[in-house]
């Protein structure tokens, strides 16, 4: 119950979730070998790793039940194909800790960062990545399957490639609009592959994507050029990933941050500044 303007209120429906959501490269510190470690080194971050239990508390205080983060490839996979059974164990004792609190776990497999070996081998643009990640997704799920309440597979696909192989601002730090299709693509089928190969070990489990979903609105909302070009952002942004996988969710996670006006131009300058308002 939230009480609002005049005293009004506002009733969540029961069993509604208040939660915080974070990424391992944020919040853990100590990841070394991903493919963001030299580019934008983790550092301490905020000591997660080592404080997990203090912050659950702190969830707990604030009376949240819902708790959203990342199992860190490059952690459990340093090498490829030899698991670290230590932070297997970690997380193990994780979920366990949010389990103590009744807290419910969402986990996301992938957010945004890549081992250092798969990065060197083409990341996502490579398609070997399918099994890899794969691999890697089936056995998180077989370690923790009955601990975990929310899947996530992927967190913002239309993110990462944009910003790693079209702005080129995150690693691999690349400008080359065929790479990021290319990323997309192989995205699209890990998660399809994926989604079926978890059900299979377990038919009820609850998995899903996440988006980053924005609001785009014509600038000049009489001008034919404006909505057309609103329109086709839209679709690329809003529906084509999503329309990929609909027939392989359980949920959707909408991540909503930005409110956008579309305006057509000619100019290369112009359709730069565009591209930076997403």
């Amino acid at each position: 119950m939230l009480k609002w303007g005049m005293g009004k209120v506002l009733n969540f429906p029961k069993g509604f979730l208040w939660g915080t959501a974070t990424s391992a490269y944020q919040i853990e510190g100590g990841i070394e070998n991903s493919d963001w470690s030299k580019v934008y080194p983790a550092l301490l971050a905020c000591d997660h790793y080592n404080r997990y239990e203090e912050d659950f508390d702190l969830l707990k205080a604030l009376n949240q039940t819902a708790f959203r983060f990342s199992i860190e490839w490059s952690r459990v996979e340093p090498k490829e194909g030899e698991f670290a059974l230590k932070e297997l164990e970690h997380y193990r004792n994780v979920l366990l800790a949010l389990k103590k609190r009744k807290i419910k776990a969402m986990v996301t497999l992938h957010h945004f960062t890549t081992p250092s070996w798969m990065a060197q081998r083409g990341g996502w643009t490579n398609k070997k990545i399918i099994p890899y990640f794969k691999r890697f997704t089936k056995t998180i799920f077989n370690e923790y399957q009955d601990l975990v309440d929310y899947w996530v597979i992927i967190n913002e696909p239309l993110v990462y490639s944009l910003m790693s192989y079209v702005k080129g601002w995150w690693p691999p730090k690349k400008k080359n609009p065929f790479l990021a299709l290319k990323v997309i693509s192989n995205q699209i089928r890990a998660y399809k592959e994926i989604y079926k190969a978890l059900h299979k070990i377990k038919p009820d489990a609850k998995i899903g994507n996440a988006e980053n979903y924005n609001f785009f609105e014509p600038f000049n909302p009489s001008s034919f050029l404006d909505r057309a070009s609103c329109r086709v952002i839209h679709y690329f942004w809003n529906e084509y990933f999503l329309g990929k996988i609909k027939n392989h969710l359980d949920f959707i996670v909408l991540n909503y941050y930005f409110h956008n006006k579309i305006q057509f131009h000619f100019s290369r300058r112009n359709e730069d500044k565009i591209i930076s308002d997403l």
